[in-house]
């Protein structure tokens, strides 16, 4: 037995008359057009047809889309295809978040390094924990690491990523993060959007994140404490920075 699914599309036709409205139009054995009104079209498509159409309205909206984040990359897209309702709801959470993230203030309440700092920190929580409201954690989980992987090619293709070159322990750094935010989501699947940010600054104020540990100069520090001379290391991908608690001081 084949399973069918309908999506409701709005979109302005003036062309579509009294006598067309409610026609059905007939594409093959398996997919029908409703024209419902002018405002409304309605697709029934079997499961793969319709998971590809979402998918394709999903990435195009992505690609062509203004965001404070990153494009999808070849593994997300990937990630989408296996996971398209799941890929929808993180690209409508992704634009409302971006919306809010100028008024938060997160210069002032944490640091300004969006790469290996606490703003990095919080990135990675605030928006798995938005998704984690709404998704399951073993897909952001998979979201997570397609994300890396795609940090990794980034590395290989000599690219920043945030004014940096992504490395190893970055990367470790984000998955664990990843995962915190999708704890936090999970526990608190009630609080809006700013709620939910002043809560995830609130636990990286308190070490339950990670971040790169650093000098007051911002200079990258190794685990005793002797300042990393990041040119030694240019493109590499071990790279022998420090992991720390979140609540870490810079001194």
């Amino acid at each position: 037995m084949q399973c069918f699914f309908s999506l409701i599309i709005p979109f302005k036709n003036k062309r579509v008359s009294r006598k067309t409205k409610g026609r059905i139009i007939q594409l093959n054995n398996h997919s029908t057009i409703n024209l419902k009104g002018s405002s409304i079209l309605q697709i029934s498509l079997p499961y793969r047809a319709m998971r590809v159409t979402v998918v394709i309205i999903f990435m195009f909206g992505v690609l062509t889309s203004k965001s404070q984040t990153p494009k999808a990359s070849a593994a997300e897209f990937k990630w989408a295809i296996f996971h398209p309702f799941a890929a929808i709801k993180v690209k409508k959470i992704t634009k409302a978040a971006n919306l809010l993230l100028p008024t938060l203030n997160i210069k002032e309440a944490l640091d300004n390094y969006t790469a290996g700092g606490k703003a990095d920190a919080f990135r990675h929580v605030y928006f798995m924990a938005l998704y984690a409201q709404k998704i399951k954690a073993k897909k952001l989980i998979k979201l997570g690491k397609a994300h890396e992987k795609s940090n990794y090619r980034q590395y290989k293709k000599y690219k920043d990523e945030y004014g940096e070159k992504p490395d190893s322990l970055s990367s470790v750094m984000d998955l664990n993060n990843n995962k915190v935010g999708i704890k936090i989501g999970h526990e608190n699947k009630s609080l809006e959007k700013k709620e939910l940010a002043t809560l995830v600054i609130k636990d990286i104020q308190n070490g339950k994140a990670l971040i790169m540990k650093r000098n007051d100069k911002g200079e990258y520090l190794d685990c005793n404490g002797k300042i990393i001379n990041v040119n030694e290391f240019d493109h590499r991908w071990y790279v022998p920075k420090c992991l720390v608690q979140s609540d870490f001081i810079y001194n």
